[in-house]
């Protein structure tokens, strides 16, 4: 996201330069063009990473609600000694949580599978390009650190759907 305002930091803005390449059908180096452009560009960028980011914390936040959920009822399972006089309602309200729980990890699952799969898949050839560029810059420049900054994002965000369900896992068992 930040590589949006990079022109203007390197001073490149002045040469009306934008912060990606593109071809359009008229001329940006004009005075109004150039400006609605480059906002535009600024623009799509942020809402492009603002919804990605939005869609990793959705999913994410739906396994750590089966997490927990998971959690409450195990506890619920090693408190049932305590309820001499109505072990058998407690044990039928457990019955009911579990099937609760795999209920809504069976939605949350079909909802989530053609996302995670295909934010999974535009991740790994995002990170394959952003390695095939990181080969063509000169090292130590400002333009590897971004392309390295980017590729830890990538691997941040396919390490978080990793480590998030793998909470789960590890809940369940």
């Amino acid at each position: 996201m930040l590589i949006t305002t990079y022109p203007i930091i390197d001073g490149s803005i002045r040469k009306l330069e934008l912060p990606f390449w593109a071809w359009y059908p008229y001329n940006i180096r004009e005075a109004p063009l150039f400006q609605i452009v480059y906002m535009y560009q600024f623009f799509c960028v942020w809402c492009i990473a603002f919804l990605s980011m939005n869609i990793d914390m959705s999913n994410t936040s739906l396994m750590m609600f089966v997490k927990v959920q998971c959690q409450l009822l195990c506890n619920n399972l090693r408190n049932l000694k305590n309820y001499d006089n109505c072990f058998n309602a407690k044990l039928i309200e457990c019955i009911k949580h579990h099937q609760q729980i795999l209920s809504f990890s069976n939605i949350a699952n079909s909802f989530a599978n053609k996302i995670l799969l295909t934010q999974f898949f535009t991740s790994t050839a995002s990170l394959g390009l952003a390695l095939f560029q990181l080969s063509l810059v000169e090292p130590l420049t400002v333009d590897s650190y971004i392309i390295v900054f980017y590729i830890i994002a990538i691997i941040d965000e396919i390490f978080l759907y990793c480590w998030f369900g793998n909470e789960v896992e590890v809940t369940i068992k």
